[in-house]
């Protein structure tokens, strides 16, 4: 259940509570502040976790019940949005297709689309992290304290959502700053082998790839607006992600297997160009303009 909130009904969730308290505009950088607590805490765990289990393995279990129960407190003080009865009705009686059709007229998915394969070509390449680093000769002793450190960095990275988002400007903006980084990050990974320069493309890869995450989806709300379904056009937005992250992974690895780590991460890296330049050109000519 917890990650059925992750297709897009919790982002829905909040940008309404959030509206329902008159701060809407303010999703970005209110949303980014709260997910920056969520990261900083894990970035702590990870980091203690390969020592703490040295004095007793349910060390960090107790942790994180405390922690859920504290969540579970949170989650229960959420505001309940304001919904009109007869809007709730009309949203229940609509069917998928029609909220297919109303968010290709949005032109919602090209948006989503180049989310998605930016999310996925760096989740299929951040899956064999762990293998290439031991390949490399780095101790797996450090795994934690480098994921840490990722995490943490994403969680500085979250607080100043807002700020971010006020300096990139547009979601094409957007999208030219993720073309160049992580074009950028792969094509290191794939040109060079330096185990030390790998483990800093990973933990700006994991710090990237998180903290620009509630900057991506405000832009994504911002194309949806108050549209009705914003969750469900959020929900097909993640699902569309899914489908190519599977797909990513898979190819992956069977290149890994035919070519090595660092060909493969070479050939991704060309694909990522390959598929995400074309694509940003589309959406950005082909846009919405809304008054």
């Amino acid at each position: 259940m917890g990650f059925a909130f992750l297709s897009g009904v919790g982002s829905a969730f909040m940008h309404e509570t959030m509206r329902g308290l008159d701060r809407g505009d303010e999703y970005t950088a209110v949303m980014g502040k709260v997910s920056s607590v969520g990261f900083f805490v894990p970035a702590i765990m990870a980091a203690i976790v390969p020592f703490s289990v040295g004095i007793s393995y349910k060390i960090p279990f107790i942790i994180m019940f405390g922690l859920d129960v504290v969540g579970l407190i949170m989650a229960l003080s959420l505001v309940r949005p304001r919904v009109d009865p007869e809007h709730a009705a009309k949203v229940s009686g609509t069917k998928f297709p029609e909220v297919i059709r109303q968010g290709l007229a949005l032109r919602f998915f090209r948006i989503a689309t180049f989310s998605g394969v930016v999310s996925a070509l760096i989740f299929a390449v951040d899956g064999f992290r762990g293998p290439y680093q031991l390949l490399l000769g780095v101790p797996v002793i450090w795994f934690g304290i480098f994921f840490g450190t990722g995490r943490a960095l994403a969680s500085l990275l979250l607080a100043y959502s807002g700020k971010i988002r006020h300096l990139i400007g547009n979601v094409y903006s957007f999208q030219r700053v993720q073309i160049l980084v992580y074009g950028a990050l792969l094509l290191m990974l794939g040109l060079i082998s330096n185990p030390w320069i790998v483990v800093v493309v990973f933990v700006l890869d994991n710090a990237l790839k998180y903290g620009f995450s509630q900057v991506d989806t405000g832009y994504q709300l911002d194309v949806i607006r108050n549209h009705k379904f914003k969750a469900t056009l959020l929900s097909a937005g993640n699902q569309i992600q899914n489908v190519i992250s599977m797909c990513a992974v898979g190819m992956m690895g069977i290149s890994i297997e035919r070519f090595g780590f660092q060909n493969s991460f070479l050939i991704f890296a060309f694909v990522f160009l390959a598929i995400q330049i074309p694509l940003h050109l589309y959406t950005y000519r082909n846009r919405l303009i809304v008054s």
